[in-house]
């Protein structure tokens, strides 16, 4: 059967998700009979592939769900306990699909206890019992996961973080086993990684909120155990899977395809010179291949928002039934299309902004009345194309940020002073540093600004961009700004003293000679003058620090020829840099590559990527230029 593998794990994916979109509606509206139809319908199709395929717990569970269900249809209406069990089986299915996509023994998975639930489940007496302010679901399933936490090398207080790892995880858990032992975790004595067998009923998302709380975590590792299981356990990978073909072969032909670019570009500057009719045609032909191959293979690369945005009213509706709320979530863009290479980390930031405004951002129902507002809170996700970049918005009409308390945590940690002024973006912006919370004491429901600074630094790592507004009780918007893709990009050539560097073209938004009227010098201070806007120019000869091991462009004296030098003005969401470099050179595509450890301690550098003759050269990064130390 491996040979339908694909096709089933395909399919079990797509019907799993109508389920729980399903279920989703019917918990709205109980007496509607179309969702409870669909619910039926998608059961039925799971029980005849997993019968084709021999899957006999899976067709044993889904033919219970479907019979049940049958037997419910007829009476017309449904609980909502029914609704939460029925819930329990969406995730055993998400379980079954996990499991064949890791080669795992799907026999080993359990379900008998849904089973024997929804045999012995009565609706009538579910309902009475519902009527009498019994809500609590009868059917508890207890979640059984192995943790593996890998600290940063180097981190500080490893002891402590030990300590504060183990009583976090048990203010939502049983801790069954730990290695090391937990004695070694209470003195303070841990000396590298840590791994906790655990019981809960929260699940991974939960757990992962839980865990970052505690600083200096590198990696997080979380698997689900079932009985008598033995073997390795699961490293969870983030977000999308598959594309059409396998993701792993996808990037391999996208490598190959950036040789093939850099090519082009050597033979261009070989054949340049040459005025042969027959090369120049043959040279065109080739060039406009690449770029046909190019546009199809980015294309398949593109991932619409709508496969991480399904996933969220599941997750708001979860949140809000713990909570005793009413939460609603609307979605707008989802046909907006991310490469695959920024998809994953932006769902990782969207999925814990949501989590934190539906924890922490919508107020009780009884707040909500006294400041006059609808009693159902509301959390609105949108994307928008911009250029070559994606904007998403995620917003609540909860309580909002406290701008003052987040100040005068700020000064009390030393991220600023009492006479610092600051903008209400920018004091709200507080939060991303590691460690912010305003609340006294710190849980895994401590505040909106635990985790923060993982969201930050997630959206920094695909060059993105991430802003606050906020209104004490009205709301919080939190607008993300990211690029479509990261693979192959537009950039233009600038030289900077002796050393080529690449500026992604996406946010320029005009260049000026040095003796532009536009540009202003007072003293040692130089300002461009654009629209109603004084901006400061930075002096990228003087403050930018190259890292030794990349080789010069030129030699000294080829550097120190007289040319006009140049002043970009580049913009992102509203924010404009001034910079200005030794000469602009010229336009072309490259291949980006992402940083390794030693380069990502030099600011002002996203990247890197290589031209002609093997020249590697670095991309320049303006969102950083303020971290610079010498300005002109």
């Amino acid at each position: 059967m491996d040979e339908y593998k694909d096709i089933f794990i395909a399919e079990l994916d797509e019907n799993t998700k109508l389920l729980s979109d399903s279920l989703l509606k019917l918990e709205r509206s109980p007496s509607q009979l179309k969702p409870l139809e669909d619910v039926i319908r998608a059961a039925h199709t799971v029980k005849g592939m997993a019968a084709t395929m021999g899957f006999e717990n899976l067709t044993r569970l889904t033919h219970t769900v479907e019979s049940k269900l049958r037997e419910i249809q007829q009476q017309g209406k449904i609980s909502k306990n029914l609704v939460d069990s029925l819930f329990q089986v969406v995730d055993r299915l998400e379980q079954f699909k996990e499991f064949m996509e890791d080669d795992k023994d799907l026999s080993k998975i359990q379900v008998d206890d849904l089973i024997r639930f929804l045999e012995k489940y009565d609706l009538q007496a579910d309902l009475e019992l519902e009527q009498e302010g019994a809500t609590e679901p009868r059917l508890k399933l207890e979640n059984k996961f192995s943790i593996t936490v890998k600290f940063k090398r180097g981190a500080k207080l490893l002891g402590a973080r030990g300590f504060q790892l183990l009583r976090a995880i048990e203010n939502v858990a049983q801790v069954i086993k730990s290695t090391p032992p937990r004695s070694d975790l209470e003195e303070g004595k841990l000396l590298g990684d840590v791994t906790f067998e655990i019981i809960t009923n929260e699940d991974e998302v939960s757990l992962r909120q839980v865990i970052s709380s505690i600083e200096d975590i590198d990696e997080v590792i979380i698997s689900r155990l079932v009985e008598k299981e033995e073997g390795p356990k699961i490293k969870v990978t983030r977000g999308i899977q598959t594309v059409r073909v396998n993701l792993n072969q996808l990037d391999e032909v996208v490598d190959l395809l950036g040789e093939l670019v850099l090519n082009r570009g050597r033979l261009e500057s070989i054949l340049g010179n040459m005025i042969n009719p027959e090369i120049v045609e043959n040279l065109n032909t080739f060039d406009s291949l690449i770029t046909t191959i190019q546009d199809k293979l980015m294309r398949m690369r593109m991932v619409p928002l709508n496969r991480i945005f399904e996933t969220y009213p599941r997750t708001v509706r979860d949140i809000a039934s713990k909570k005793g709320q009413d939460i609603q979530i609307f979605l707008q863009g989802s046909h907006i299309e991310l490469d695959r290479s920024v998809i994953d980390q932006v769902n990782e930031a969207l999925l814990h902004l949501i989590r934190n405004a539906a924890t922490h951002g919508i107020e009780p129902p009884d707040i909500r009345k006294k400041l006059g507002k609808p009693v159902v809170g509301t959390i609105r996700v949108s994307a928008f194309q911009d250029k070559g970049e994606v904007q998403i918005v995620v917003e609540d009409d909860g309580s909002g940020l406290d701008l003052e308390k987040i100040r005068k945590k700020g000064i009390q940690m030393g991220l600023i002073d009492e006479k610092t002024r600051l903008t209400r973006s920018q004091v709200a912006a507080l939060i991303f540093h590691p460690g912010f919370s305003t609340a006294d004491v710190l849980t895994d429901a401590a505040g909106r600004g635990v985790g923060m600074d993982i969201v930050k630094e997630t959206i920094n790592e695909i060059s993105g961009s991430i802003e606050i507004r906020s209104k004490r009780n009205v709301g919080t918007q939190f607008i993300i700004r990211v690029p479509q893709t990261l693979a192959i990009i537009e950039a233009l050539i600038v030289q900077i003293n002796n050393y080529h560097f690449a500026l992604p073209m996406l946010n320029i938004e005009k260049i000026f000679s040095e003796d532009d009227p536009s540009i202003e010098y007072h003293e040692d201070d130089v300002f461009l003058k654009y629209e109603k806007f004084t901006i400061p120019v930075i002096d990228l000869e003087k403050s930018l620090i190259v890292p030794s091991h990349i080789k010069p462009a030129y030699d000294e004296d080829q550097s120190m020829k007289k040319q006009k030098k140049k002043v970009v003005l580049w913009e992102k969401g509203g924010k404009r840099v001034a910079f200005k470099v030794t000469n602009v050179l010229e336009q072309r595509e490259i291949v980006t590559k992402q940083f390794d450890e030693v380069l990502a301690e030099y600011p002002g550098f996203s990247g890197a990527t290589i031209l002609k003759e093997e020249e590697v050269v670095l991309i320049l990064d303006p969102s950083t230029f303020h971290e610079l130390t010498l300005y002109a």
